[in-house]
């Protein structure tokens, strides 16, 4: 499973990301855009859809391809919220809500033990 917090998903269109590759046909290429496919694993999405360096749409198109091949892939967006919204000292509520939806997701596809019932 992949938990992805305000992630790149069009490395093509992004100018600092694209000159990590020699050229723009390689950006292209490896592009997680271009790399869409049945049988990937599943993934949870954390976005703010004010984010300056990633844009929600980009994110949102990725998510439906991803879906309309069978893939299980969930977004979970955030108003007004920037590219570092998770980051526990730019906000201790998106950090919290972050990770309870991550354990949560990682609880539901098999690959984290529930907490105990005493534990809150």
């Amino acid at each position: 499973a992949l938990l992805l917090f305000s992630a790149l998903v069009n490395s093509a269109s992004h100018a600092t990301a694209s000159a990590k590759f020699p050229d723009a046909k390689s950006a292209k290429h490896n592009s997680p855009s271009s790399l869409v496919r049945r049988k990937l694993p599943p993934m949870l999405f954390f976005h703010g859809k004010s984010d300056r360096i990633t844009p929600f749409d980009d994110v949102e198109k990725f998510r439906r391809r991803m879906r309309w091949r069978g893939n299980k892939v969930e977004l979970v967006d955030f108003e007004k919220a920037d590219h570092s919204f998770f980051n526990f000292n730019v906000s201790h509520r998106n950090f919290e809500m972050t990770i309870g939806a991550a354990d949560r997701f990682l609880v539901d596809h098999g690959l984290l033990d529930p907490a105990p019932d005493d534990v809150p």
